[in-house]
């Protein structure tokens, strides 16, 4: 079993990048799994491997020269397994 789960991107306007990611992944591939809640949509090519979500913070997704994180690696209290790091 493999550590890495999958990759999170925050997306500002969500049916915007799901565009994008829909015409973007596709070709490789990767396939839309569909919605995790109002706010997150799941990719993957086995399973949910990739996804972007409005930023669970309220605060606008950006990126400059090399973005942000979430905060120190540990869990996350969004569900009792989750662990990012």
């Amino acid at each position: 079993m493999s550590i890495f789960t999958h990759v999170v991107l925050g997306a500002n306007d969500v049916a915007q990048s799901r565009k994008f990611y829909d015409a973007t992944l596709a070709p490789l591939g990767v396939r839309n799994l569909g919605p995790m809640g109002d706010n997150a949509f799941l990719y993957g090519a086995q399973g949910p491997e990739f996804l972007f979500t409005k930023p669970r913070d309220g605060k606008l997704a950006c990126l400059a020269n090399g973005g942000t994180d979430d905060g120190a690696p540990g869990p996350r209290d969004f569900t009792p397994t989750a662990y990012a790091a």
